[in-house]
């Protein structure tokens, strides 16, 4: 005897296959095979309205923010929608300020061609000018190759404390949380699979001595479970640990 099982398809990705073919649709075609975390989102709704006017697509701009994409843990990282991008549809935004210390306060746009010119413009209008010798020192520090070795040094202390917090994680928390985000980036989402207070949660935590931040705050609307997120980045391997100790004890 055999059986067949029934596959159920989002109607938003069956709006982009049954779309035809323009600029924008095959970027985000090829988008879906990079991006694990756009189907995803195109898979709860969040791209609905575009879908349903494919037309939208011929004139749309999409802004790529990638304020962590030099720090990728699992497997290769994934391309950028702006290298994705033969259209010039995508302006990609990227910062210092994570890699290099918080205080620089210096970003960057790629803008296609025919942005150049109005975005001059726009940072003139905006405030004329930006740091000449914080821009001359970060030139040389990238040109010398310093900064990518900084780099590399930073991807092998945050793959170090990432480990710490994941194992500890298991140790402590095994069981009762999920973990997501934890391949990229310095900080990871944690999910209670059980109900639980929030305020409640951050105010015990904090009188053990532990900061985490609830994830309620980065929803319009409140979310459907309670989770937490946890930065690693300025904490030492032994830190890490003992405050997901203290965490485990919370929860």
């Amino acid at each position: 005897m055999s059986t067949t099982q029934e596959t159920k398809v989002n109607p938003i990705l069956k709006s982009l296959a049954d779309a035809g073919s323009s600029p924008w649709l095959d970027l985000l075609r090829r988008s879906l095979v990079e991006s694990g975390e756009l189907a995803r989102l195109i898979a709860e709704d969040s791209l609905k309205g575009m879908t349903s006017n494919p037309s939208i697509f011929e004139k749309a701009i999409l802004d790529s923010d990638d304020y962590d994409g030099e720090f990728h843990y699992d497997g290769q990282p994934l391309e950028s929608l702006q290298g994705l991008d033969s259209h010039g549809r995508v302006i990609y935004v990227g910062t210092f300020s994570r890699t290099v210390f918080p205080s620089l306060r210096v970003g960057y746009l790629v803008v296609p061609k025919q942005l150049v010119s109005p975005f001059t413009g726009a940072k003139w209008l905006n405030d004329q000018h930006s740091g000449v010798l914080e821009q001359q020192t970060l030139a040389e520090f990238i040109t010398t190759g310093a900064y990518e070795r900084h780099l590399r040094r930073l991807r092998r202390k945050n793959s170090a404390r990432r480990e710490a917090l994941l194992q500890a994680i298991q140790e402590h928390l095994n069981g009762r949380v999920e973990v997501s985000g934890a391949g990229a980036g310095a900080h990871v989402a944690l999910w209670l699979k059980v109900r639980g207070s929030e305020s409640l949660i951050l105010q015990r935590a904090a009188e053990r001595g532990v900061g985490i931040y609830g994830m309620s705050q980065y929803f319009l609307a409140k979310p459907s479970r309670t989770g937490f997120l946890l930065g690693y980045s300025r904490l030492r391997e032994a830190e890490i640990r003992e405050g997901i100790r203290r965490l485990g004890e919370v929860l």
